[in-house]
């Protein structure tokens, strides 16, 4: 039991710097918003959104993710980033 306690520590620690990214992700996701806004550019580029669902899908291969489920997270945090970089 006390491997069992060690390695739910470990994945606790790795959700920690995982969420801590994802505040660090959604603050430049802020800085995008208020120069888009600024520059009167559109909130969604269907091509820039493309280019990183594909780059997405070739670094969950190179890590052995399961690439269904990396787009699946990926779908929504570019959701949740449309929505911070519309109210910026």
């Amino acid at each position: 039991m006390v491997e069992l306690y060690s390695l739910r520590k470990q994945i606790e620690c790795v959700d920690r710097l995982i969420i801590g990214l994802l505040a660090e992700r959604m603050k430049v996701v802020e800085k995008v918003g208020r120069f888009k806004k600024r520059n009167n550019l559109s909130f969604l580029n269907v091509a820039q959104w493309n280019k990183t669902a594909i780059s997405r899908n070739k670094l969950a291969k190179k890590f052995g993710l399961d690439t269904g489920m990396v787009k699946d997270i990926w779908s929504i945090i570019h959701k949740q980033a449309l929505k911070v970089e519309k109210s910026s």
